[in-house]
């Protein structure tokens, strides 16, 4: 397959690899494989996640934020051109592209994503690793950035600062899956090279090569040291402004309360969160998470979301509706949120009467 119809395409649909493709050697193909939602130089199976931003958590975003009207349209469109440029193998045009929308929106989130997807396709690995750094801070609440950093950085076998952009990105969305599973690729083949230095001092360690046979054979592997998947995104994520931050996050936390996960509940909340009635924090989750293991399968909705912003404080209000079997409930809350290191977080909830 040409490299050009590897590329998942500005829409964020899932990219799958046929079958001939899931196995690579380290090579410049690696570019081409990072645009594709995948640094793959061992077996994996491939897809790459779509984005979901915006109000609703099931509505994938096709162009930038920050703009209304025809400039926004136009500068849509000109992304979307940059990244047909890309497919098809013209990278200096798509750079050429890619420039023009930056030098009109230089804070453009979409625009510098695929800026630095380009530059991995051009092998210019400096340049990308520097366009998404300089996403990470202008936006760090977006996790996208710091993933394909992470390939990066494991391209050049810096493995920790590829487990640090990681660890960044799933702070930045705890229910990043793709992540999750790239540190968890990272993480065996750190343990991978500390098994081999054992095994390198002492020979006669069965309890070493033992475990350095099963790191190889979990990475797919035949000899050496086992290197990790690390499978990036190809799809550029928009910057949300804050009122879409708040609401992202109400929605998000509603999601998960639905879904019984309760280690994305709690980290909706801020640090210094005050639960109801003066209970401790730790008595408050624990009786949260019991609550959320003996109850019956529930769905929560959210509607007439009012969000009141000053600075990075926002108060919130909103009708949270239950529907458990045949139980319907229907709250008033009230919430004040905090924006910290990019997330808006709960710090005080409470039902209205």
């Amino acid at each position: 397959m040409p490299t050009s119809e590897k590329y998942s395409t500005m829409t964020a649909r899932p990219f799958s690899p046929s079958a001939p493709e899931k196995h690579f050697a380290r090579s410049p193909a690696f570019a081409a494989l990072f645009c594709a939602g995948l640094f793959a130089l061992s077996s994996a199976s491939v897809h790459a996640e779509p984005v979901r931003v915006g109000a609703n958590p099931r509505t994938t975003v096709t162009a930038s934020h920050g703009a209304g009207g025809e400039e926004s349209l136009n500068s849509a469109n000109a992304v979307q051109e940059a990244s047909q440029l890309m497919k098809q193998g013209k990278l200096e045009a798509a750079l050429e592209k890619t420039d023009q929308v930056l030098a009109a929106k230089p804070k453009d989130a979409q625009a510098r994503f695929l800026k630095g997807v380009i530059l991995t396709e051009m092998n210019r690995h400096d340049d990308a690793i520097a366009m998404f750094t300089r996403l990470t801070e202008d936006y760090p609440e977006l996790p996208e950035p710091y993933n394909n950093l992470a390939a990066l950085y494991a391209q050049h076998h810096q493995f920790d600062k590829a487990r640090y952009a990681l660890e960044m990105a799933v702070r930045a969305n705890p229910a990043y899956a793709t992540a999750y599973e790239n540190l968890g690729d990272i993480y065996a083949r750190m343990a991978g090279e500390a098994y081999g230095k054992a095994q390198q001092l002492d020979a006669a360690n069965a309890s070493a090569r033992a475990k350095l046979g099963t790191i190889r054979t979990l990475m797919g592997a035949a000899a050496g040291p086992a290197t990790p998947a690390i499978k990036a995104e190809a799809a550029p994520a928009p910057a949300l402004d804050d009122k879409q931050g708040v609401e992202k996050a109400i929605h998000d936390w509603v999601a998960a309360r639905s879904k019984k996960d309760s280690k994305a509940f709690f980290s909706a909340y801020a640090d210094d969160f005050q639960p109801p009635a003066g209970k401790t924090r730790s008595t408050w989750e624990s009786e949260q998470s019991r609550f959320m293991e003996k109850s019956k399968p529930v769905d929560i909705s959210v509607e007439n979301l009012q969000v009141a912003l000053e600075g990075n404080r926002a108060a919130v209000k909103f009708q949270q509706h239950y529907v458990s079997g045949k139980q319907k409930t229907t709250l008033a809350k009230e919430l004040a949120m905090v924006k910290i290191n990019g997330r808006w977080l709960i710090q005080q909830e409470r039902i209205v009467k």
